[in-house]
């Protein structure tokens, strides 16, 4: 057996690496905590710009949704006959007779492509608004007699709105009333208005309220004179119901106010209600009948406000854009520089990233305003467009 040497047995174990083994390492380390954090933060820029994303296609629908399905019910109860854009005098208690048209739905056009405003009314009430024919009605009358109809399910305290049978600007307007007794079972051809404490919104025709001011609050020169005649009609539509929606602060608001038999003031709510976030245009348009006779489609699309009633009665639809911007804030611009009319004109290919619609929907696109909002080219921006059908002024309910 061989004998290994007492020197080898007392020689120390090799252990350990060397200083450029170290040095491999730790430049394999480093290169590989680069490659990662890079890698982190790429998938950490795009979770947040579909995140972002994501936010800005929920809000912008939502939003949509609130518009379109408030717009639909526009005009309810407000729409038959010659109702559809009547001007409408009211005087609540002691307050002075105000007078408003009976829309479906009122833009207000913003100033050099600022957001709009939109105006919606309905009936509120939880009968049916329909139209009951009435004999000739004085304007100190206290009651509504019926022609032939009866009064369907309406109640002590429901609004009345009396709509003249032909209606001359300057001369007659529509009038709103409440019911201030129980109708009788026995007599279901009159409907009592009063002016006593059931009757908040009525008053003594005698006198004709603010008569000397140039809106007097009923039709009819003398207080024994027909301030409705033969054929008028009246429409119970139980509460006005008035919602406006805005956008404030990059947020679109609404407010809403309801006249009803225990209102205490006609005025709007100080506050508004925030509804969505992160909404930062709002544009409409009017879809008017231009056809004789009226065949019930969109010839023309504008925001200027009809000057009649005839007019009021040949809008028959409303075209929306709502535009959402992203929740994230990009370091390097995303949004190109507004362009050009002509180039804004041609459409989303010429104006790439910049957001447009087209008002009319025949290929004709205008450029939206978001340019002046802070920082405005960091963030990306998604526009949602759809038309509403009026369909209570289409059906004329």
């Amino acid at each position: 057996m061989r004998r290994v040497p007492h020197a080898l047995l007392r020689r120390p174990a090799l252990a350990g690496v060397s200083l450029i083994e170290l040095m491999v390492g730790l430049a394999i380390g480093l290169l590989a905590t680069l490659v990662i954090t890079q890698v982190l933060r790429l998938y950490e820029s795009q979770k947040r710009n579909t995140t972002a994303g994501a936010d800005a296609q929920i809000n912008g629908a939502v939003a949509l949704h609130t518009l379109q399905r408030e717009l639909q019910q526009g005009g309810w109860g407000l729409s038959s006959g010659a109702a559809a854009g009547c001007p409408m005098r009211y005087k609540l208690r002691a307050e002075p007779v105000a007078e408003q048209v009976t829309a479906a739905v009122q833009i207000t056009d913003g100033t050099d492509g600022a957001p709009d405003e939109l105006l919606v009314q309905r009936a509120g009430g939880k009968g049916f608004a329909v139209p009951l024919k009435i004999k000739g009605h004085f304007r100190n009358a206290v009651a509504f007699d019926l022609d032939g109809a009866t009064n369907l399910d309406i109640r002590q305290g429901d609004l009345m709105l009396a709509v003249p049978r032909t209606l001359t600007p300057g001369s007659n307007w529509c009038v709103l009333f409440n019911i201030s007794a129980p109708p009788d079972p026995a007599n279901m051809e009159v409907l009592a208005h009063a002016s006593d404490a059931n009757g908040p919104w009525n008053h003594d025709g005698n006198v004709n309220p603010d008569l000397g001011s140039g809106l007097a609050l009923y039709p009819g020169l003398t207080a024994s004179t027909v301030a409705f005649e033969a054929g008028s009609h009246i429409v119970d539509i139980g509460q006005l119901v008035m919602t406006r929606y805005r956008l404030q602060g990059q947020q679109l608001q609404t407010q809403q106010r309801r006249f009803a038999a225990t209102s205490t003031s006609t005025a709007w709510p100080a506050d508004w209600t925030e509804l969505q976030p992160h909404i930062v245009d709002l544009q409409a348009v009017y879809g008017k009948d231009d056809s004789t006779p009226r065949d019930q489609i969109a010839d023309r699309w504008d925001a200027v406000a009809p000057a009649s009633a005839d007019a009021w009665a040949r809008v028959v639809a409303v075209r929306v854009a709502l535009v959402a911007r992203s929740t994230h804030y990009e370091k390097e611009p995303v949004t190109r520089d507004r362009p050009d009319a002509e180039a804004c004109a041609q459409g989303p290919s010429a104006a790439g990233n910049y957001p447009v619609w087209s008002p009319a929907g025949d290929g004709r696109w205008a450029c939206l305003t978001v340019d002046g909002l802070t920082d405005w080219q960091h963030y990306r921006y998604k526009v949602f467009e759809t038309v509403v059908p009026l369909r209570n002024m289409l059906w004329q309910s």
